[in-house]
């Protein structure tokens, strides 16, 4: 009886299906990076809603767009300048209802100044909602301005 010897056959069928099995992962891989890579990013609006000048999004997460503090904490009573004030308008307001904000009594008012929304009160500087820069009202080179038709919510929180 004749045998055939079909070792070498097998060692070829199993190296085929290696090569075959590397092909499909570096396939799957490199799918997966043209899909990632192909997403579009979508902008996620600011607390205000707020828009460039060129009617794009300001978006929230953009490193160029949020505010960098560089100041010591001012928790301190010593430096509040009491001439300074804030106010919203009207004082009672529904939710998801517009308010407007008014500074005034800023004595050396800066560009890089701003009028930051926290919640609560007390986070953390870099942990702010929206901010308005004082320069996009026309009168802050005076120390005073406003900010018209902000749309609040409620955002109870407990002390």
């Amino acid at each position: 009886m004749h045998r055939c010897d079909i070792s070498h056959i097998q060692k070829y069928t199993f190296s085929i299906m290696v090569v075959l099995y590397k092909y499909f992962l570096f396939v799957v891989f490199v799918s997966y990076l043209l899909n990632v890579s192909s997403k579009k990013y979508n902008p996620v609006n600011t607390y205000f809603h707020r828009v460039h000048p060129n009617g794009t999004v300001v978006d929230q997460h953009n490193p160029i767009t949020r505010l960098k503090f560089n100041f010591q904490s001012l928790q301190h009573s010593e430096h509040i300048n009491p001439e300074v004030f804030l106010k919203a308008s009207p004082s009672i307001v529904a939710n998801g209802g517009n308010v407007t904000l008014s500074w005034a009594g800023v004595k050396s008012p800066n560009a890089g100044d701003a009028v930051v929304f926290y919640c609560p009160a007390d986070a953390k500087p870099s942990h702010y909602l929206d901010y308005y820069h004082v320069t996009s009202s026309p009168t802050w080179e005076q120390g005073f301005g406003d900010f018209q038709l902000l749309k609040v919510f409620n955002m109870r929180y407990r002390h």
